[in-house]
């Protein structure tokens, strides 16, 4: 339980909007069970970096691959090139092509006379097989790209078009064929990159592009100028490139260079590009058994004219612009004022949640419910599920520090003397459990604690704030061993336990206590 600034967190739940749509982010390729990644060692492959794509594992071994499937089996030829196993059960290979880099360097710079092989190393006929024209080209960022979607995959594949006025007297042309190799898109393009699913953006040399689902083969009717990336998302993995939801996508329109929400399946800006920023927000969420991590599609930060506010999936305005900067820390949402003052805004009741800005407002990650807010110097403890303070900061509480492994706040001010006075608040409880003392010593990390009081006594308390040793002026330290609360009688070498008592409150017997902690060493007999 311990608390973090609210200032750039994204991590907790309990959503406060009436939308509740959202994506599972952090998606990767299948992890590999310990017993193949064994079975990989055994058999001389390499076993780092591994991982599924359609049931096959590409395994390496002296710069060759080969395939193991899921259970186990690997098959029986090895290969110098080779993609990845197709949704469709097919790879492809191709024959290398090796020349001189820029340093001198022989280097194999494409794969030419693509061919097709089932997962039993059989050949297939294919339309790519009969094209003599494309290869895979190692000149690129990867020598091929394998796209993955719903119903097929793709394959980036390339072609030499003449063109005198680049070096070596042609331009690199990008196209794409299918998981069963069928030529899907001819190689005229400068680049091809997947958008979401059958979604794909198509870039020309004249630095033109367009969005088009290959599947269809429809071009879109929307110019657009650059999509949000999921890099450009805090805490965020993601295999895919592009943020894409529903077969939508956060962009820039071509004209403007604002940002809005493009729905590709319906052709339209389900948010028009008109905002200066957009950007969206993510948080975990308990789905079923599992913590997921999960991307908001229904609520989306954007600022115009240089103010942050918030718009729902319809562009409906649902946190107005007048904000600084914004953030969510999965109870409510975070704003802030000119000179980074925060405060939080609950989109139900459409209001600030306080009456003024906060210098901090700290957060719980086990009681996302509960905030510690700071006001010029001051302490106070706030309960969102009531939307109350438990603690008000013109108590004067002025530091904090989490104790008992962060089962309690500690609460710190001075009084008219200018001495410490202190309380101590209880996360689980949320109330206060003790109050108006000296100090507070830490006696068992979970369960006590050891109270100076302003008379200079001392007792013992439970996490409940039951008293279990009352207080006295005690000559020794305290301690809890075997079960037993106690004070020693003092801090000498000699000292033994007196004053016990038992965690309900029972006291014991100090002679018992003693036997029980302190038993006297028997004396060894001499040697005769």
């Amino acid at each position: 339980m311990r608390l973090f600034p609210i200032i750039a967190s994204f991590l907790f739940f309990n959503s406060v909007f009436s939308q509740e749509e959202y994506i599972n982010i952090d998606k990767t390729y299948d992890r590999v069970p310990d017993e193949l990644l064994q079975k990989v060692k055994d058999n001389g492959f390499e076993s780092s970096g591994i991982y599924f794509i359609n049931g096959y594992l590409n395994v390496n071994k002296n710069d060759q691959s080969t395939f193991m499937d899921t259970s186990g089996n690997i098959l029986n030829q090895l290969y110098d090139f080779k993609t990845d196993m197709s949704s469709a059960k097919i790879f492809f290979t191709g024959q290398p092509v090796t020349g001189i880099n820029d340093i001198g360097k022989k280097e194999e710079q494409r794969y030419i006379n693509i061919k097709a092989f089932n997962a039993m190393g059989e050949p297939v006929q294919t339309e790519i097989g009969a094209t003599g024209d494309y290869y895979f080209s190692s000149n690129m960022a990867s020598v091929y790209d394998h796209y993955l979607s719903t119903d097929t995959d793709y394959f980036t594949v390339h072609y030499d078009k003449p063109d005198a006025s680049k070096s070596g007297g042609y331009s690199l042309q990008e196209g794409l064929i299918n998981g069963k190799g069928a030529i899907v898109l001819k190689a005229k393009y400068k680049s091809v990159r997947q958008i979401a699913n059958d979604y794909f953006l198509l870039k020309t040399e004249d630095g033109a592009s367009e969005i088009m689902n290959v599947m269809d083969r429809v071009t879109l009717p929307v110019k657009i100028g650059r999509i949000l990336l999921f890099n450009e998302v805090p805490n965020v993995q993601q295999v895919n490139t592009f943020v894409s939801f529903n077969d939508k996508i956060i962009a820039t329109g071509g004209d403007t260079d604002k940002w809005g929400v493009y729905d590709m399946a319906n052709k339209k800006w389900s948010i028009p590009a008109t905002y200066e920023e957009l950007k969206p927000f993510n948080t975990f969420r308990q789905l079923g058994e599992h913590m997921k991590h999960i991307l908001f599609t229904d609520t989306f930060f954007v600022k115009k004219e240089g103010k942050w506010g918030a718009v729902d999936s319809n562009n409906t305005t649902v946190i107005p612009f007048k904000y600084s900067k914004m953030d969510y820390n999965g109870a409510s949402f975070i704003v802030y004022d000119e000179n980074g003052h925060m405060n939080l805004f609950d989109i139900a009741t459409q209001t600030e949640l306080f009456d003024h800005f906060y210098d901090q407002i700290n957060f719980d990650n086990d009681h996302p419910e509960l905030a510690v807010l700071v006001s010029n110097g001051s302490v106070g403890i706030y309960d969102y599920a009531n939307k109350s303070f438990i603690v008000d900061p013109s108590e004067g509480y002025k530091t904090y520090n989490s104790v008992n492994r962060n089962q309690n706040h500690l609460l710190k001010r001075k009084d008219a003397e200018g001495k410490d006075d202190m309380a101590l608040f209880s996360i689980k409880y949320k109330k206060v459990i003790a109050s108006g003392f000296r100090d507070y010593y830490v006696l068992h990390e979970t369960k006590f604690g050891k109270i100076r009081h302003v008379d200079g006594t001392n007792s013992i308390i439970d996490m409940e704030g039951k008293t279990i040793i009352p207080p006295g002026k005690y000559m020794g330290k305290a301690g809890y061993q075997k079960g037993i609360l106690f004070f020693y009688d003092s801090y000498g070498k000699r000292k033994k336990p007196v004053h016990c008592y038992k965690p309900s409150g029972e006291k014991i017997d100090t002679a018992l206590c003693q036997e029980t902690l302190s038993p006297e060493k028997k004396k060894k007999k001499k040697k005769k």
